[in-house]
């Protein structure tokens, strides 16, 4: 509940004085939370020290019998609830601004009505105004804490999604919201196969959605690739349990990868799903082909949409994957490295917080292995990570039956 979130908020005084002076009221609340406001503001309003939770249950009590029962089942969750000061602010801001909408809509109605004067509309207009320009610069003058615990809880115990190969929990680590990073491979080497392999892992981990952008007409094909990864198993047994397979992938992935293929895709598309479904993982495949970032030199129009791929990742709190392919210079080369990602010189590289290159070699007895180099690595890891691989190199095995990739140490 929203208004318990702010109930706690308001025990301490000093963040009782900054909500009450917002305008925050009892009449905000719910009529079963209104007796706990006003008793907490009747001992802030005579005391300068904070109340807790068992505190605030004794005032409720000595001034009110009704509903006992049901009150203090209020109070238990109120003392179990876990809230961060900073999302207590953002609820409250949210409130007191939706509640200065609604007087500022009833104040109009009664100024068309000729029963209110215009000058009370323009007063009402600045105060919403002046309310927004004070959140805006309570947002700017915000500065990364010096607490250590809590940085560290923030970068490094987020749990995030972490990959099917140990490979990339060991040199990378998990995804988390706002990480941008992409993939770059030789046609006919395993990107398909490497997406289909790890993102229904981190499906089965989500807790929301997961969105695959495809610039390919052959949408069902690709969807099926997800299905084989999801289940390891080849085509052919696919095809000889379709009941079976189906419940399995269902029971596994419960319709959190949503794939969208289309031969053109605007980044306003792009855009206006992410906005509507709020996806932890993003995966667009590939980036260079989505509309929107052209250019007459094609590396700054690839720089603009690598740009423009990192913000959707901070702006939207989500993890974004894309997908990109190497240069001619990259054929039969094992280890890629930045300079063989195609035609975007350091543009793109600039923008993204990890870059993996998929590289295969034509030598006789290669055709299962592929390796993996971790070019670029801004990630702090996590509790698989090894420091001495996070720009590493390993070689993996490559199963496209089934479409899995496998750890060989």
């Amino acid at each position: 509940m929203v208004e318990l979130s702010l109930l706690k908020l308001c025990l301490d005084k000093e963040q009782w004085l900054s909500a009450t002076a917002s305008g925050l009221t009892s009449l905000d609340f719910p009529k079963e939370l209104q007796t706990f406001f006003s008793c907490l503001s009747t001992f802030h309003a005579a005391n300068d020290s904070t109340l807790s939770v068992d505190d605030l249950a004794n005032l409720v009590f000595s001034s009110t019998n009704k509903d006992k029962e049901y009150n203090q089942s209020l109070l238990n969750n109120l003392k179990t609830l876990d809230v961060s000061e900073q999302t207590s602010k953002t609820l409250l801001n949210s409130l007191i601004q939706n509640k200065r909408l609604k007087e500022l809509s009833l104040a109009a109605y009664e100024a068309y009505e000729g029963k209110l004067e215009f000058s009370k509309i323009v007063e009402l207009c600045e105060s919403l105004q002046s309310f927004q320009q004070e959140e805006a610069t309570d947002e700017e003058d915000e500065f990364i804490t010096d607490d250590i615990e809590l940085l560290v809880n923030s970068a490094v115990n987020t749990p995030g999604l972490s990959w099917r190969l140990n490979t990339m929990n060991k040199m990378l680590g998990p995804l988390r919201d706002g990480n941008a990073g992409f993939v770059f491979a030789r046609p006919e080497t395993g990107k398909s196969t490497f997406m289909g392999s790890e993102i229904p892992f981190m499906a089965e981990q989500a807790d929301r959605d997961i969105l695959v952008f495809a610039n390919e007409d052959e949408g069902d094909v690709y969807k099926l690739r997800f299905i084989q990864g999801t289940l390891g198993i080849t085509m052919e047994q696919l095809l000889s349990n379709l009941p079976h397979w189906q419940k399995e992938y269902s029971k596994l992935i419960q319709g959190r990868i949503k794939l969208k293929a289309a031969g053109v895709i605007h980044a306003s598309t792009i855009e206006r799903l992410v906005a509507k479904y709020k996806p932890s993982l993003v995966v667009i495949d590939q980036l260079a082909h989505i509309e929107g970032f052209k250019d007459d030199k094609k590396h700054l129009a690839y720089g603009r949409a690598y740009r423009w791929a990192r913000e959707i990742a901070k702006g939207e709190n989500c993890a974004v994957i894309s997908i990109h392919q190497a240069g001619g210079e990259g054929e039969g080369i094992m280890k890629l490295t930045m300079n063989h990602v195609d035609e975007v010189k350091t543009a793109a590289q600039a923008h993204a917080d990890w870059i993996l290159g998929i590289g295969k070699s034509n030598k006789d007895g290669y055709e299962s292995i592929r390796g993996l180099h971790l070019s670029k690595n801004k990630l702090i890891g996590g509790p698989q990570s090894v420091s001495s691989l996070r720009h590493g190199f390993q070689e993996v095995l490559i199963k496209p039956e089934v479409c899995r990739y496998e750890d060989l140490f």
